[in-house]
């Protein structure tokens, strides 16, 4: 007969113990995984842009174009502006460590830094250069990668914001570019990047032979959270964004490779360039002789009816062309409320901002310095902007946020 065991000394209860009847049970047990209404604050991130309305954190971008479109000029200034804070082609950018893999040119590139340090008058100390042959296909690759992120933030406390990698066909050597396995490896090896380090990823790609499309297979564009096309056309370039997850496509920067003598030694010059902006619309875009922008429409007869039936009336019979005041901010929590209801509230106040800066530079409103906007009452909100008389105002709203 078996000795019954000594409270004291016998090991404590253990439901999961799977040697127990009890914890056999509980070891067959399926959790369920966690959940949370999906509307709760906790849910809803709020969107954190690595440059202003174009770039989101740790996001997957792809910077295209024809050969001569200005590229590399771009994704260099793109990782310098971000490792010094400053801001690139009139955008603010994130300040932070930021990553270059590139496979090709050298010598230009060391050029093309100096001249961007040269035109801005700093030093980009906190931009580094990845020295090796990087090969998507090779999971080594890709956690050495990781590793040089994560050795970097931890000797200098600065957070790894951006990796650019150029060209994305330099980095999938003897690779078919359109095969969908090809593209998937690349784009989860991109998300791993980001996963694991937090920065966005830049790659730097080519069109096809007389298409607007990046070359390779569609897992690629499926994968991408930003595609930028780049053009060139004669002395201009433009910059325009043809996929955006959860935001505004069709934006469209106007840029210039701008020259620069940048000095070798006492005796030598070398001639390089830097990406200079011309227009960006919304804001300096010269619109003679340009189809309109449906945003501006859209907000237009948004505040014709924000115009009470009383003051329209009285002002119509008494002849009185003295402009309606609307409050700013009341125009704009009416436009997230009403209009672009297909993006996040994030896009809607961009593209009524920017659709304002439009408006006010035509002279078809204007704002000032009380934080109104000035809107002429209309017989037609379709007669055009001969309707609305022009202010010349240039202050901000109030805000953080510029017009």
């Amino acid at each position: 007969m078996s000795a019954i065991p000594d409270p004291k000394t016998a090991p404590p209860f253990n439901p999961t113990d799977a040697s127990t009847e009890a914890g056999a049970k509980a070891a067959r047990r399926t959790e369920p995984f966690p959940t949370r209404p999906i509307g709760s604050s906790n849910a809803l991130g709020k969107r954190t842009y690595l440059v202003e309305g174009l770039i989101d954190e740790g996001s997957l971008v792809l910077m295209y174009g024809a050969p001569g479109a200005g590229k590399s000029f771009l994704l260099l200034s793109l990782l310098a502006s971000i490792a010094t804070g400053t801001g690139w082609l009139g955008r603010t950018t994130m300040q932070g460590s930021t990553f270059y893999v590139g496979s090709e040119g050298r010598s230009l590139r060391s050029l093309r830094v100096k001249a961007w340090m040269q035109d801005q008058g700093s030093a980009v100390d906190n931009c580094i250069e990845v020295d090796c042959d990087f090969n998507f296909s090779d999971p080594r690759h890709v956690a050495r990668l990781i590793e040089t992120l994560k050795e970097h933030q931890k000797k200098t406390n600065n957070p790894p914001l951006a990796v650019g990698i150029d060209t994305l066909s330099r980095a999938i050597p003897g690779l078919d570019e359109n095969a969908a396995a090809t593209m998937s490896t690349v784009v989860d090896a991109c998300q791993r990047i980001s996963k694991e380090t937090g920065a966005a990823v830049i790659l730097v790609h080519h069109t096809g032979k007389s298409s607007d499309e990046a070359r390779g297979n569609s897992a690629l564009l499926a994968g991408l959270d930003t595609s930028l096309l780049i053009k060139r056309d004669g002395a201009r370039n433009t910059l325009t964004v043809k996929k955006q997850r959860d935001g505004e496509t069709g934006q469209s920067l106007t840029f210039r490779l701008k020259p620069v003598d940048v000095k070798v030694d006492d005796k030598t010059k070398e001639t390089s360039a830097v990406p200079e902006l011309i227009s960006d619309i919304g804001t300096q875009a010269d619109t003679s002789g340009a189809r309109p922008n449906p945003d501006d429409g859209a907000v237009l007869r948004m505040l014709d009816r924000m115009i009470p039936a009383d003051a329209r009336y009285a002002q119509q019979s008494n002849g009185d062309d003295t402009p309606f005041l609307i409050l700013l901010s009341d125009a704009r929590k009416r436009a997230v409320a009403e209009l672009w209801k297909d993006v996040q509230p994030d896009a809607r106040r961009n593209r009524f901002n920017r659709s304002i800066k439009r408006l006010a530079s035509a002279g078809e409103v204007s704002h000032d310095a009380q934080g109104y906007i000035l809107v002429a009452v209309l017989g037609s909100i379709d007669q055009g902007a001969e309707n609305f008389p022009l202010f010349e105002r240039t202050e901000m709203d109030g805000q953080d946020t510029p017009l």
